[in-house]
């Protein structure tokens, strides 16, 4: 999606500007201007020499002096905002105050003003008798008084959102000279904080504590200033006096805090386009013609709120204001619908001005006094018809009435129950391929010269064709015995012309062998068809049996007919009903398709947020070459209901909406779905005045706006801010296809823009998420010398590995209905000589070395079983399967490529110990398998921890070489992956648990003198040579051998860990 907002105003919200600058005359042009002065070619009176529109007012800029005019900018956005049809108020036009004041320069010397630094935008001013008409008037954004005092010049201008002046002291100027006599004001005061006050009956202005400078050696230099008041004339002081060896600056800024912000009201109305995609919009704009054929009045008033119409030309970006075009008369003018012809724009509306500014044709006709959305009609109106050139001046106008009401819907008196705000100043003008001009409106006169038929109830629908010159071909009536109107028109490719609105007439003419003969009563929604010499062929009745209307009509290719319209009761038939059509729920706005004979249904729908009646007041209508139907419209104003639940995209420029918004909406053919819904809008209720937007058949919309200040708009845009409370605002918003692809690293998941370098030989190429409706696409990879490398018409997502480094262009081309979408993009493939070892595998407690080389840098993550993660060939040992990822850098690129290392899995063993005890030996070791399956594992290996190993599953008996020592015994087996389990149990080898000795001497010496043996609480039995016993003991303490008698004994003992030995000693003394 593509969208372009911006203002249609020339002034900016005004704010204070207190910058300190050292720069004198060039410092002024930094910050974008806002405000602008218009030269006056005769469209002013003629001591004016530029004008400026401020916020709620003007300065105009005279000989040596200069004057402000303010109005009451409350009382004029009351007008506004004052709706008689749901207030049940008659609109009452008291008029709207003003206050005038005039800057004189007391004793000044008598200087012309000089404009510079011109803007592009062209004025052009038609506005009541052609005496005043002015054409290509520039506008500037700074105004001079040249020694406007001795060696003093004064200078205007616009910085930003402020106006400011300044006076430039060279070297001998005598400031105590500069005198200016605030006339007409209701009083002047200076401020405790240095400020002065300007008080007029409407508002106060402000001029902040002046600040001056000096620019001494290059540097500036603060010189303290204050305003001198003396009764009603202002002048400056220097407290602490300056350098009159340097130039000085005195540099005041103004305020118009407590005015609304507005420059002249100008409400939006209309907008339309051309083929180039220039923008044109048509706004209301209150108090253009203030003064224009008389002297500027001074102090207090009232004005009358006669209202012209203002004309604007966008460049396509909406950067660039190409014109402005003020249309009207002495009485007042609301713009309807717009079209080009060409670079030409057509503008159609109703005037009261009895002096509207007319090349040829009829004079103004009147009709009964009228008010219409706070826009009072005294006298009557006419339609008008404006054609202007492509640099805004006029090619021609012409008015069309008569004795009654022209393309008014007035407030009140007539029995509409649909009733919108703005839906009064509502029609269309449309320009077929021939360059015929049509209008659909309405009409209370009894007969119009050169219109076919006559008035059939109170209020009828009117159709009327011009040539491309505007004279006038031929105008039919259309309606029964109540009121009717006509909204949009449209031709098919044959000439004929179709016409649809509102009727609360029973008898619409030739209804016959239609759609719906008879109406369903209240109001009801109507199309007609005329052959191409404005005869009617036949006319249908669409609606329920609550309110209805259609607001706007389309065609597609085939000839088929759509409406657009609003049903209050939300109960718009669903059709058909066995394959019902895209809808959502029980709003109140309804699309409905109809053969061209205006004799079959094709289906019907309602759209909208579900609350069970009307939600959007319908703007702007399209079904375009491929049969996408798009709608747009706004709620949350007036007595509308706001549009919070209209369904939204997941790709919505504006997702969420206050309830004051436009709704934007984008269906696929014959109502199969969504394609595309979206709020637009900012802060406040954003609403039109009545009038006719429009889309372009590529589906971009161009549309008007009565916008308040918080109303969004894009970078760079003509105006960013408004200056009014309400302003007339413009957007143009493209929903149409693109091929907006993305490239990217998928090895770091990072974008790569076109023209960047990718280190990596495979890319990801992304499809524009914002696509979802396409007919086909083509993906192409090209070399530098435009050979086609690879071409992709299947995956909208793909992964591409080039082969070798170098420049290529990617292509995608998408085409949706008639439109295509092409973006090329420039790839520089760049692939570092940078290798890395394949993945492996280790056995538990394995190690294995890994391998990164070519760059001159390298990280490895995660350094969890690293012996150093910052070389390219760390030795890894990780307990676990672990991928590592190594982050190599050189000069250009980065590149991380991973190691994955699986450490292979290994099957649990076990094994368990058990002593064996002998009588005379230490103790032997018996090992065992326990729950160990040796079919899967073999080549058991047991360390024993002494550095002797055994062998096999079986293992033989061993003895450890030493006792009391604690030893680890380990046993490996190696399972079928080739990777050893492993299981470590420690053992403690106590002494032998008997060994009794083979001789002793008990001669008392200590040593040897008792039979011993090493377990305690032994039971023993001894007997000498004949058998007889000569000891026994069931708690053996060692202490046999003493008085024995020299020779051989036998023993048994039974030790109390289970060793029971027999044998014998010798007794020697």
């Amino acid at each position: 999606m593509r969208i372009l907002l911006s203002f249609c105003f020339l002034g900016l919200v005004f704010g204070a500007f207190a910058q300190k600058t050292n720069k004198i005359a060039q410092n002024m042009d930094v910050i974008k201007p806002t405000i602008h002065f218009v030269e006056n070619k005769k469209q002013w009176y003629k001591d004016i020499q530029y004008r400026a529109e401020i916020p709620a007012g003007f300065l105009d800029v005279q000989n040596g002096s200069l004057q402000y005019f303010f109005y009451d900018a409350l009382a004029m956005h009351n007008r506004h905002d004052h709706d008689e049809k749901h207030s049940h108020m008659p609109f009452e036009d008291k008029g709207i105050p003003y206050h005038s004041f005039k800057i004189n320069f007391e004793g000044a010397n008598p200087i012309q003003a000089k404009a510079s630094d011109v803007n592009p935008t062209k004025y052009n001013y038609y506005l009541g008798d052609a005496s005043s008409w002015a054409e290509g008037a520039n506008s500037y954004s700074k105004i001079t008084f040249e020694e406007i005092y001795p060696k003093t010049n004064y200078y205007l201008y616009s910085k930003g959102k402020s106006l400011k002046y300044e006076f430039h002291l060279a070297v001998g100027a005598d400031p105590s000279l500069i005198k200016m006599n605030y006339d007409y004001t209701s009083g002047l005061q200076i401020l405790p904080d240095g400020k002065l006050e300007i008080k007029t009956s409407v508002g106060n202005m402000y001029e902040k504590r002046p600040y001056s400078y000096q620019i001494i050696r290059g540097k500036m230099v603060e010189v303290p200033t204050e305003f001198a008041l003396n009764g009603t004339q202002l002048g400056f002081v220097f407290p602490k006096g300056y350098n009159k060896r340097y130039p000085l600056i005195i540099d005041p800024d103004l305020i118009f805090s407590t005015y609304s912000g507005a420059s002249s009201p100008n409400y939006g109305n209309t907008a339309t386009f051309d083929a180039t995609g220039n923008l044109y919009s048509g706004s209301t704009s209150f108090g253009t013609g203030i003064r224009a054929n008389s002297p500027t009045p001074t102090n207090v008033g009232t004005l009358g709120g006669s209202t012209d119409i203002r004309l604007y030309k966008y460049n396509p970006t909406g950067t660039t204001l190409m014109y402005i075009t003020f249309v009207g008369g002495s009485a007042s003018e609301v713009p309807h619908s717009l079209v080009t012809d060409g670079d030409k724009l057509l503008a159609f509306g109703a005037t009261g001005s009895n002096n509207f500014p007319t090349t040829f044709g009829p004079t103004f006709q009147g009709g009964t006094s009228a008010s219409v959305t706070a826009v009072s009609y005294s006298s009557g109106t006419d339609l008008y018809v404006v054609k202007l050139n492509a640099d805004g001046t006029l090619d021609r106008s012409r008015l069309l009435g008569g004795a009654g009401n022209e393309a008014i819907k007035p407030s009140l008196g007539f029995a509409w129950t649909t009733d919108n705000y703005g839906d009064g100043s509502r029609g269309d003008i449309y320009v077929d391929n021939n360059g015929d001009i049509f209008l659909a409106t309405n009409t209370t006169s009894a007969s119009i010269s050169g219109v076919t038929g006559t008035l059939q109830g109170g209020q009828d629908a009117l159709l009327v064709k011009f040539d491309n010159n505007l004279n006038l071909l031929f105008g039919r009536y259309f309606g029964g015995n109540n009121l009717d109107l006509a909204l949009s028109v449209k031709t098919n490719a044959t000439g004929e012309i179709f016409i649809g609105g509102g009727t609360r007439s029973t008898n619409l003419p030739s209804t016959t062998g239609s759609l719906n003969a008879t109406s369903f009563g209240n109001d009801d929604g109507f199309v007609a068809k005329f052959d191409a010499t404005g005869t009617l062929i036949r006319s249908t009745y669409l609606g329920t049996t609550n309110a209805d209307m259609v607001f706007f009509i389309d065609l597609d290719p085939q000839g088929g007919v759509y409406s657009y319209g609003q049903s209050r009761n939300g109960a718009y038939p669903i059709f058909p009903t066995t394959t019902p059509p895209y809808s959502n729920g029980n709003s109140g706005q309804f699309i409905h398709k109809i053969n061209q004979n205006l004799a079959t249904n094709e289906w019907s729908t309602r759209v909208g947020n579900s609350n069970g009646s009307y939600n959007l007041s319908p703007t702007a209508f399209l079904v375009d070459n491929c049969r996408n139907i798009f709608i747009s419209g706004y709620g949350g104003w007036s007595s509308i209901p706001a549009v919070t639940g209209s369904p939204v995209t997941p790709n919505a420029f504006k997702g969420t909406t206050d309830g004051g918004d436009f709704y934007l909406a984008v269906y696929k053919p014959d109502m199969t779905g969504l394609l595309y819904g979206t709020f637009i809008g900012g802060s406040g209720s954003e609403h039109v005045d009545g009038g006719t937007s429009r889309f372009s058949k590529e589906g971009i919309v161009y549309h008007a706006v009565c916008a308040p200040s918080g109303f969004s708009t894009t970078s760079g845009s003509w105006a960013s801010t408004s200056s009014s409370s309400w302003d007339c605002a413009v957007f143009k918003f493209e929903t149409s296809i693109n091929a907006d692809f993305q490239m990217q690293d998928p090895t770091v998941g990072t974008p790569i823009s076109s023209g960047g370098t990718s280190c990596s030989q495979a890319v990801s190429f992304k499809f524009p998420a914002n696509v979802t409706e396409f007919d086909s696409f083509q993906w192409q990879i090209l070399d530098l010398g435009g050979n086609l490398l690879y071409t992709e018409t299947v995956n909208k997502d793909f992964q591409f590995t080039f082969t070798a480094s170098g420049n290529y262009k990617i292509r995608l081309v998408v085409t949706n209905c008639a439109k295509t979408a092409q973006k090329i993009q420039d790839l520089l493939i760049s692939i570092p000589n940078f290798i890395v070892s394949g993945d492996t595998q280790i056995c538990r407690f394995g190690t294995v070395q890994l391998l990164a080389t070519g760059a001159k840098s390298y990280k490895w993550t995660p350094t969890t079983g690293l012996n150093n993660p910052n070389i390219g060939n760390p030795v890894a040992s990780p307990n676990q399967t672990t991928t590592y990822t190594v982050e190599m850098k050189d000069e250009s690129c980065t590149i991380k490529k991973t190691v994955k290392v699986t450490v292979l899995p290994a099957a649990t063993i076990d094994f368990k110990y058990e002593f064996l005890k002998d009588c005379n030996t230490p103790y032997r070791v018996k090992l065992s398998l326990v729950n160990v399956d040796t079919t899967k594992l073999s080549n058991f290996r047991w360390n024993m921890g002494d550095s002797r190993t055994l062998q096999g599953s079986n293992p033989a008996e061993f003895i450890y070489l030493e006792n009391n020592k604690e030893f680890t015994i380990t046993l490996l087996a190696q399972n079928a992956n080739g990777c050893d389990s492993k299981v470590e149990k420690k053992i403690f080898i106590p002494a032998p648990p008997v060994l009794p000795p083979n001789v002793i001497t008990p001669n008392n010496d200590g040593k040897n003198d008792l039979f011993t043996i090493a377990e305690a609480g032994s039971k023993i039995k001894i007997w000498n040579r004949w058998g007889k016993i000569m000891f026994q003991s069931d708690d053996y303490k060692n202490d046999w051998g003493k008085d024995v008698a020299s020779g051989t004994y036998y023993y048994f003992l039974e030790s109390p860990s289970g060793v029971n030995c027999n044998g014998w000693v010798q007794v020697l003394k």
